[in-house]
C-alpha cells in the first residue's frame, strides 16, 4: 500500500505498520472503494481534506490517506482524529453516502472474505438506500 509522505512523495508501508498505526485509538478510519468507483466516495474524500485539512498545512498531517489493492479492487483507507469524526459525519449524505459499520466483506471460492486491515474503529462508506447506483434492473429501465 502507499502514502503520501510531508513532502507530498509516494511511500510504501508495510502491511505490520499499518496495523500498528491502527492500535493508535486516537484515529478513527474509513474504507472508501476508488476502483471501480463508488460515486461520491473521491468527492467526499476531496471534500473533507480540502475542507478541514487543506494541503500544504500542518493541519493535512492529520488527515492521513492510504490507497490499498484487495480482491482486485482499489480501496481508500482514510484515518482522521476520532474527536473530528463529526467532520465526516456531518459530509456523508451530502454526497449520496452513509457510513456502515464494519469493513468491506466480499464473498470469494465461496467463503466469506473480509477487508483485511480493521478494528472496532473501521467503518465503510456505501451509498444510501434508494441511490441511483442500486437500479440496475434493465427491465425496470426499459418500462421508466
Amino acid at each position: 500500500m502507499s502514502r503520501d509522505n510531508d513532502f507530498g512523495e509516494e511511500f510504501s508501508e508495510t502491511a505490520e505498520e499499518l496495523r500498528e498505526f491502527m492500535k493508535d485509538e486516537s484515529f478513527v478510519h474509513y474504507v472508501g472503494m476508488i476502483s471501480p468507483p463508488r460515486p461520491g466516495v473521491r468527492e467526499l474524500l476531496e471534500f473533507v481534506e480540502h475542507e478541514y485539512y487543506k494541503p500544504d498545512t500542518r493541519r493535512n498531517d492529520l488527515f492521513l490517506m492510504r490507497i490499498i489493492r484487495w480482491e482486485d479492487i482499489v480501496w481508500a483507507l482514510i484515518s482522521i482524529p476520532i474527536k473530528e469524526r463529526s467532520y465526516v459525519e456531518k459530509a456523508v449524505r451530502s454526497f449520496g453516502l452513509r457510513i456502515a459499520n464494519g469493513v468491506p466483506t466480499m464473498l470469494s471460492g465461496g467463503k466469506a472474505e473480509r477487508f483485511p486491515y480493521e478494528n472496532e474503529r473501521t467503518f465503510t462508506f456505501e451509498n444510501v438506500s434508494g441511490h441511483p447506483v442500486y437500479r440496475n434492473n434493465p427491465l425496470e429501465e426499459k418500462r421508466n
